[in-house]
């Protein structure tokens, strides 16, 4: 790791904030996020919750929700091969899995709609309000799958003034993006706004095996993204607000392909594979950027939906009903062997199929307006729908004995979510304040498995038909303090409880056996948090420190078997994650804009004595019987530091245009990236610059922009080694990219 650079940008952060402190003359715009179910000034929040405008998502380069770890420290991403078993992780936690049955830790919403699964919620960001990350157990107000946090993404709402925005992005790699905006008034009482999108780009991996067989790509990991979302805003004579929003996304994705670190080793899989990777010409080594897939691979997802969401004040209240029915999409098709087939080698070309998911969802929320003797409530009622189909279809080859089969099997995973809750603010004093809520929670889950199909050599196993169904109830909460030094200035203390459905191992090796072992228990959570949000530098800056105490029981994740190449999923004994976040964030002078972040995680395993051995582990090593006792190691995908860096610094010229220079930077910490803490799957530090300069005039702008300035190259995660090698997987920006933005607004009378 370069320090010099770090200590550059401490020098350059330094300088910034001497700078802001001497020159601080406006006090800063009051920041509103809607983490506790209605709008508050953040520094009245009493939760730990970092909030990412849109121009700070810009500045950061942002344009996807797997992107967020560059502007949030507390988020982490896992990146699989078909996108179906990414996973988001906050403080160290997540899920990252491909099992049907299973619900993610971490919460996304969607303008008011929660998200069922991961991979309805990979989406691009456009026209973007703020994402606020709530960090930890949600348990009251969110509680659907939010044991371990919430993403909360608010699109910008239609405004009464008029405007088209027009924006077209050239970069590396080939990139094209469009997107257009059309905003303002339709009636006197309807507002309108339209966003549309296409986004291009090639690959940034090279297939090698393009050399033998034009046939196949030449780049993987492209994405083509389309889409659009339509908002209305009907302002009733009587005070009621009905907002409509429809919306619509396609992503198509080249890969997404692992890279070689290192040769996997002689097996089953392949024989020899030093020649088959030569005769490929394939190198491994630690930054191989070239793979040789001779099947094609991709990712494809849809997401669509619509929602309604009525509000009315009715007698010191505020009434809101939110209705939504959305669908998604997933197909993929994975190259698993990730290498050219030679012809001993037993193959596994194909790792392919769709989920479709159906969800319904209906909340109604009551909040007070004006304080009822001292009293602050929200209360309310949630329902969720759904319904995921599956289909899952694997092939085998083994040339050497002329075998070439194919499997697959069918699978129906419905569940049921329902629950009341209430929120409680008590004014004990007229700084003090008693804060309470409880959420009781009701699952209902099934699912129905079919694999017709025999044996394909992996696995090796019968066909088998299957069914399941359970419930479970929770009643999760939070009781804390609030103290209210000044107007602008809020300590808090809170204990607050999380939890997440019971899930099922539905995978292609289902068996009787596998069925007989049922679900996977309920995951807990229970999270301890002390914080401050204040305002700083005369005013013009907003501070959040925060420490957290988390524990999670019965943690589902999954595990690599490496010797039968199968995941299982299991719960972890329990894990714990303490720390600290801080979050800075303003306009300290007229023509500055910051924002700085800061997460120091210690994530742990307390305690999982059957967890699976990593591929070549001995009983020297840990490894007796096939598990091992992971007891005091570290949790995967949590870094013991990340910070990152934004600001934009405006340049007004006479004639009344504007130079206006951005730069972000971010650095994180190495980690685990696997549960079997295989020692060659630690990421390491890393650390990113991004810097643009631009010029505005008028109703134009147009900015050059660096993405990686020092060309950095970093791995995203790793995978376990053995017979499939050691596998790194890789973000488009692992090298330097340059692009151009313009930007063209219309305005109307």
């Amino acid at each position: 790791m370069n320090q010099s650079r770090a200590i550059l940008a401490s020098i350059l952060l330094f300088n910034f904030f001497t700078f802001a402190q001497e020159s601080a003359n406006e006090d800063v715009e009051e920041v509103i996020v809607t983490a506790q179910k209605k709008e508050e000034r953040y520094v009245d929040v009493p939760v730990s919750v970092t909030t990412v405008s849109g121009e700070q998502l810009e500045i950061a380069r942002v344009g996807y929700v797997q992107e967020l770890v560059a502007a949030a420290p507390s988020v982490t991403y896992n990146r699989t091969a078909g996108m179906r078993g990414d996973g988001i992780y906050i403080r160290g936690i997540g899920t990252s899995l491909f099992q049907s049955g299973v619900e993610p830790t971490v919460s996304a919403v969607l303008d008011g709609v929660v998200l069922g699964r991961t991979y309805n919620f990979l989406a691009n960001l456009v026209d973007i309000e703020r994402v606020e990350i709530l960090r930890g157990p949600q348990g009251t107000l969110f509680g659907k799958n939010a044991s371990g946090g919430a993403i909360n993404i608010v699109t910008k709402d239609p405004t009464a003034e008029s405007s088209t925005e027009l924006y077209y992005t050239l970069g590396s790699n080939e990139e094209q993006n469009f997107t257009a905006v059309l905003n303002g008034a339709l009636s006197d009482n309807l507002l309108g706004r339209l966003t549309i999108f296409n986004k291009n780009r090639e690959g940034f991996i090279k297939n090698e095996f393009y050399k033998l067989d034009k046939s196949v790509e030449e780049f993987v990991n492209g994405n083509e993204s389309e889409g659009f979302r339509g908002k209305l805003l009907w302002n009733l004579d009587d005070g009621t607000e009905i907002l409509f929003v429809a919306d619509y996304e396609n992503q198509y994705r080249t890969g997404i392909a692992a890279t070689l670190r290192s040769m996997p080793a002689p097996g089953f899989i392949d024989a020899d594979p030093v020649a088959t990777n030569a005769a490929c010409g394939v190198v491994p080594s630690e930054e191989n950027t070239s793979t040789c897939m001779n099947n094609p691979a991709f990712s494809e997802l849809e997401h669509s939906g619509f929602s309604m969401t009525y509000t009315r004040e009715l007698n010191n209240h505020v009434l809101k009903s939110i209705t939504s029915a959305r669908e998604s999409y997933i197909g993929t098709e994975q190259d698993v062997d990730n290498h050219w087939d030679a012809p001993w080698t037993v193959g596994i070309p194909r790792n392919g199929g769709f989920s479709e998911t159906t969800q319904f969802t209906q909340e109604f929320q009551l909040t007070n307006i004006e304080s009822m003797n001292g009293v602050d409530y929200t209360v309310g009622f949630f329902y969720f729908e759904q319904e995921l189909f599956r289909n899952f279809n694997r092939r085998v080859t083994w040339p050497a004995i002329g075998f070439d089969g194919t499997g697959y099997f069918n699978s129906t995973v419905d569940s049921t979510n329902w629950a009341i809750y209430g929120d409680f603010t008590r004014e004990i004093t007229n700084s003090l304040d008693l804060i309470a809520g409880l959420r009781y929670t009701n699952d209902e889950l099934s699912y129905d498995f079919d694999r017709p199909t025999g044996p394909i050599i992996i696995p090796n196993i019968p066909p088998y038909k299957g069914s399941d169904s359970g419930s479970d109830n929770n009643v999760s909460g939070r009781i804390g303090l609030k103290y209210n030094y000044d107007a602008d200035s809020m300590l808090f203390a809170t204990y607050s409880t999380g939890y997440k459905s019971p899930g099922w191992d539905i995978i292609f090796e289902m068996t009787p056996q596998v069925a007989a072992r049922g679900s996977v228990e309920a995951e807990t959570s229970t999270n301890m948090e002390f914080g401050l949000k204040t305002k700083v530098l005369n005013d013009t800056m907003l501070l959040g420190i925060t420490y957290f105490d988390s524990t999670f029981d019965n943690y589902q994740q999954q595990s690599f078997i490496e010797d039968i190449l199968q995941f299982r999923l299991a719960n972890v004994g329990k894990i714990s994650t303490s720390g600290w976040e801080v979050d800075l964030f303003g306009s300290p002078t007229q023509n500055l804009t910051l924002n700085a972040g800061i997460a120091l995680v210690d994530a742990v395993v307390d305690s999982w004595s059957g967890a699976q051995c990593y591929a070549g582990q001995t009983e020297a090593l840990g490894c007796v019987g096939g598990v091992q006792d992971l007891a005091g190691a570290e949790v995967p995908l949590s870094p013991d530091f990340k910070a990152s860096f934004g600001f934009r610094y405006d340049v007004p010229i006479e004639n009344g245009d504007n130079i206006f220079l951005t730069g972000s930077y971010r650095y994180q910490d190495e980690f685990q990236s696997n549960w079997n803490q295989y020692p060659n799957s630690i990421v390491g530090a890393y650390q990113l610059f991004n810097g643009s300069i631009g010029y505005e005039s008028g109703n134009f702008s147009v900015e050059a922009f660096v993405r990686n300035v020092f060309d950095e190259f970093y791995v995203n995660n790793y995978t376990s080694g053995g017979l499939l090698g050691d596998q790194m997987y890789l973000n488009q920006d692992y090298k330097k990219l340059l692009g151009v933005n313009f930007k063209y607004t219309i305005f109307g009378n």
